[in-house]
């Protein structure tokens, strides 16, 4: 054979092998995780959301408007809407924040301004009448931040629970 003739039959044929994936036992776990990070953004697991609680006493119907979740170093609000169901004129609502809670953020925010730690006050609310508190957040830690909002008057109050979760 001469040299000539190696080159027109060209390379030998590679041997049929059968296609199958080969993957470790740590690609097999791994993998649907992977896949499931879009599935689940797609859905909004990774979203801010927002939700309401609400409670009555004798004097009050309050309902709370916090973020349930939401990403570190954005800012969401926090409303607290007090409204007076008594019929008499309340002098004062005190709106209490649970430390704890708020010290988990940064450049916290309040409307009306609070008179003493993390305590708003509602002054003369007629019946009938609503008054709010705005708390304006801002993502420093990030993790779940469970808390409390106690809104008293006159020996009647009403505790509701508060869960935050930040993103990093």
């Amino acid at each position: 054979m001469t040299g000539n003739e190696d080159r027109a039959s060209g390379p030998s044929q590679a041997p049929p092998v059968s296609p199958h994936v080969s993957l470790s036992l740590r690609q097999w776990i791994g993998l649907p995780l992977i896949a499931a990070v879009p599935i689940l953004t797609i859905l909004g697991v990774f979203g801010e959301r927002a939700t309401q609680v609400s409670a009555r006493s004798t004097a009050l119907d309050v309902h709370v408007t916090y973020p349930v979740r939401f990403r570190y170093r954005q800012v969401q609000s926090l409303r607290v809407s007090v409204r007076n169901v008594s019929p008499d004129t309340l002098d004062s609502v005190s709106v209490s924040f649970d430390t704890a809670y708020i010290q988990r953020f940064s450049s916290v925010r309040f409307d009306p301004m609070i008179f003493s730690a993390y305590v708003a006050r509602i002054s003369k609310l007629a019946p009938g009448s609503t008054g709010s508190v705005f708390v304006e957040l801002w993502g420093e830690q990030y993790g779940r931040h469970p808390g409390r909002v106690t809104i008293t008057t006159r020996g009647d109050s009403v505790d509701i629970p508060l869960s935050t979760f930040v993103f990093p």
